[in-house]
């Protein structure tokens, strides 16, 4: 079948709509195109990309024609900010046709729906469960960037071949900061469209979270072979304890009753529920210890180790963190005001007195470990007390799940970061942030101390800001010298063979998220860098390689002589960058032997890709 031709499914008959101009904007990348069934406004085709023989799925919104000075459809914005995450279905490239018809192309996971997977004979609870648990990362990732999805249902979550989950179709999805939607725009299932939506009201993150402790529901009634109808509020509070009946599952099942109530302040956070219902996987049923399937992959490696620690933290997590213990008993608003204005002012005189520390160090590496690795450190010290009492002062004690000092000193160390290469601030500790600058990883921790700073200014009054930022900025500028790339002089220190001792999770984590590009530069085009750091820092080698096992390859291809080296001294290295590859889907090993046939040849990899 060649690029023109297009097969309906059910049928022999051609279908002509939208083919010329599919076929004149991405025929001489894909082939094989086949037509698939679809819905009003959007006709979708399988095919192959063409160096590779990867299956992708193509959507045309054949209704939602765009003149070319028009910004791309929400759906295209939406996938394209959350192209990183493992469980949201991967957009590969997006454009218009020649005749404005806007077009997105996707992986093809294969496997089935939610709604057919929950159906077959053999799916258990658990299974349902860590299912919607990755998926409620993946909605918690799509709010953290301002998005709500409004089509939460059975059969816009893939189950892929892997047996892990991908979240699909955001063609209703809402910028959060838009004009407020009328009820014509909501067109999500209406079943599982949370009331407030039907009553009028704009969607919200907590539409989202009804929509998937619905989906929940459906998943496990299916499993009884229910009849999915539709059921009043009231009700949901009795499905959800006799869906989760086994011993341990009590606190799953009073959240997701949470997660289904009418008012919509009431539900939890998506955060809450994915904690619920994963802490009901691990228990035991009917006298059997029920284990995960498979590990539970909440965000794309990026992001996981970050939001582990962020969400997971537990008091005496943070105890240790201080070397001391919390006083739980409950303080007064003066207590607290005490503190907070304490702390406040701390926070305001460390970054007062950045200009001074600025003129004092001698070299630019010396800049650098001061503002990514001395300064986090005594902002975290800093906040310590404010969050000892928030965990104490009733009104802020639901922030400390989120709002820990490892937490806030990983903030500051992006704030750092963002200062050594772009030489402006993203937070002032205490203060204003730009969240748009935020690390998606970052975000639920910003929106928790957005909302902690404003409880504390209603109670305490106005919290002090400092001045200084855009004469910290300026003054950075001026000692790197980097005139016509803001990251140069970054690079400089990177090359300095100190720079690897400085390293550690949260400085690659978070460097990884502010300069992507640096960091691929840094670690693909500098063999010898890359050699020494491997070698030194053999703490962090199972993070590089499992962040990206194309990197090393893209190295080896950079950098003559590099794979040889490696392959003569380091045959643990190999085998581990061999684990990693065996865990990738199939088309992605298909990219790496496209790309990379001499220098997987000169390490010795085998790269097993069923037929």
């Amino acid at each position: 079948m060649d690029a023109g031709t297009v097969v309906a499914v059910g049928g022999d008959e051609e279908v002509v709509f939208g083919v010329e101009s599919l076929t004149r904007a991405l025929g001489e990348r894909y082939h094989q195109f086949e037509a698939m069934p679809t819905r009003s406004g959007v006709l979708l085709y399988r095919a192959q990309q063409r160096h590779s023989g990867r299956a992708v799925v193509i959507k045309l919104l054949v209704n939602d024609r765009r003149r070319p000075d028009e910004p791309p459809p929400a759906e295209t914005l939406a996938l394209a900010t959350l192209a990183w995450h493992r469980h949201v279905v991967h957009l590969i490239e997006s454009g218009t046709t020649d005749d404005q018809i806007p077009y997105l192309v996707v992986d093809d996971v294969g496997g089935r729906t939610f709604a057919d997977a929950t159906a077959e004979s053999g799916c258990e609870a658990t299974t349902v469960l860590t299912w919607c648990v990755e998926v409620a990362g993946a909605l918690g990732a799509t709010h953290d960037a301002g998005i709500v999805h409004c089509d939460v249902k059975p059969s816009n979550i893939l189950i892929a071949r892997d047996g892990t989950t991908r979240l699909s179709d955001f063609g209703i999805a809402r910028i959060v900061a838009e004009d407020e939607p009328t009820l014509d725009d909501v067109r999500g299932t209406m079943h599982y469209v949370a009331p407030e939506v039907l009553d009028g009201a704009p969607p919200t993150p907590a539409s989202d979270v009804y929509g998937l402790a619905r989906t929940v529901l459906f998943g496990l009634q299916r499993l009884e072979r229910h009849v999915d109808a539709p059921r009043s509020p009231a009700r949901h509070v009795d499905d959800a304890a006799r869906l989760l009946n086994w011993p341990g599952a009590e606190y799953a099942a009073r959240t997701l009753s949470r997660a289904l109530d009418p008012e919509p302040d009431r539900r939890p956070q998506m955060a809450i529920l994915a904690d619920a219902m994963n802490s009901a996987t691990e228990v035991t049923v009917a006298g059997a210890t029920r284990s995960k399937r498979r590990p539970i992959v909440v965000t794309c490696a990026v992001i996981a180790l970050s939001i582990a620690v962020l969400g997971l933290v537990s008091v005496s997590a943070r105890d240790n963190d201080r070397g001391n213990q919390f006083d739980l008993s409950s303080i007064s608003s003066e207590e607290f005001c005490q503190i907070a204005s304490r702390t406040f002012q701390d926070l305001r005189n460390l970054v007062d007195g950045l200009p001074a520390r600025i003129d004092a160090a001698p070299e630019t590496f010396d800049l650098m470990k001061d503002l990514a690795v001395v300064f986090p450190d005594e902002a975290g010290r800093a906040i310590a007390p404010l969050l000892s009492a928030a965990e104490r002062f009733p009104p802020t004690r639901e922030f400390n799940a989120v709002l820990t000092v490892p937490a806030y000193r990983r903030l500051v160390l992006a704030d750092g970061l963002y200062v050594l290469t772009r030489f402006s601030f993203v937070t002032n500790p205490g203060s204003d942030i730009n969240r748009a600058e935020v690390p998606l990883g970052l975000q639920e921790v910003v929106t928790t101390w957005d909302r902690f700073l404003g409880l504390a200014g209603t109670t305490c009054g106005p919290v002090p800001q400092s001045t200084t930022r855009e004469r910290v900025g300026a003054m950075i500028r001026s000692r790197m010298r980097p005139a016509e790339d803001p990251s140069k002089g970054f690079k400089e220190i990177l090359a300095d063979p100190r720079s690897i001792s400085l390293f550690t999770e949260d400085f690659l984590l978070m460097l990884l998220n502010v300069a992507p590009g640096l960091v691929d530069d840094q670690f693909s085009t500098q063999g010898d860098w890359i050699y020494r750091f491997l070698e030194e820092r053999s703490d962090l080698r199972p993070l590089v390689f499992g962040q990206d096992p194309e990197l090393l390859l893209l190295a080896a291809q950079r950098n003559p002589g590099l794979a040889q080296r490696i392959q003569s001294n380091h045959a643990d290295w190999i085998q581990s960058i061999d684990k990693v590859i065996r865990r990738l889907e199939d088309y992605r090993k298909q990219d790496l032997v496209n790309l990379y046939p001499e220098q997987i040849s000169q390490l010795g990899l085998v790269v097993e890709i069923p037929q």
